[in-house]
């Protein structure tokens, strides 16, 4: 396995400027640190399919907000952008965005505030965000599959899905799991809509865990 030697940063915002062949975020097993998050989150996927299939719906999401979380950390472990990955805590989209703001990239910042805007008035209800957020998905992976000789793209389709995705679950690790808002978690998770909406969201987190390269072996 190759292995990249590492500057390991301890505060995102005093990143370093990468090379601009390096893209920043790209994947594939280059370090073995990431390979172990990549690893944690592919067993929080195979938990979430069972669950889901035995109509555990809200422990399924609670165990997808995990995955999401673990291949995020992965990610910026990977291309050496934290000293550890707990420093992102349980908002690891605002990092993607601070990365995007020190790299100057305009189009990634952009990407990100436009998929703030699609699901702006609907922040705090899952159900309401998953049907946005799975059609924004489903448009990144048309536009992957489009363009997926140039290297570029699969760094912008799994980074632009990761940050969809951290979007669609946050706030859903405890509410999954507590009361909120006088509502127990099956009242919250288990909606027609979810049901209809949230086995899409499972292939797409299936899909990136393929394209970071974890195979069976390395599980």
């Amino acid at each position: 396995m190759k292995k990249r030697s590492k500057t390991l940063i301890k505060d995102i915002s005093q990143l370093s400027i990468i090379e601009e062949n390096e893209y920043y975020g790209i994947v594939g097993g280059c370090n073995k640190d990431a390979i172990i998050w990549y690893n944690i989150a592919k067993n929080n996927l195979n938990s979430a399919k069972i669950l889901f299939d035995n109509k555990q719906y809200p422990h399924s999401i609670f165990f997808l907000q995990q995955c999401v979380e673990c291949l995020i950390k992965g990610i910026f472990v990977e291309c050496d952008v934290v000293i550890s990955p707990h420093e992102l805590g349980h908002n690891p989209e605002k990092a993607f965005q601070e990365l995007y703001k020190k790299m100057n990239d305009e189009t990634n910042t952009e990407n990100c505030e436009f998929i703030l805007r699609k699901i702006s008035g609907n922040e705090n209800s899952f159900e309401r965000k998953l049907p946005i957020i799975s059609q924004l998905v489903n448009s990144a992976r048309e536009q992957y599959s489009n363009n997926m000789l140039i290297s570029y793209a699969k760094y912008s389709y799994v980074n632009t899905v990761l940050f969809c995705l951290a979007i669609l679950f946050k706030g859903t690790e405890d509410s999954s799991r507590y009361p909120s808002l006088g509502k127990s978690p099956t009242d919250l998770y288990s909606t027609d809509v979810i049901k209809k909406y949230l086995p899409s969201i499972l292939n797409f987190i299936a899909s990136i865990i393929k394209i970071l390269g974890v195979s069976e072996e390395e599980s």
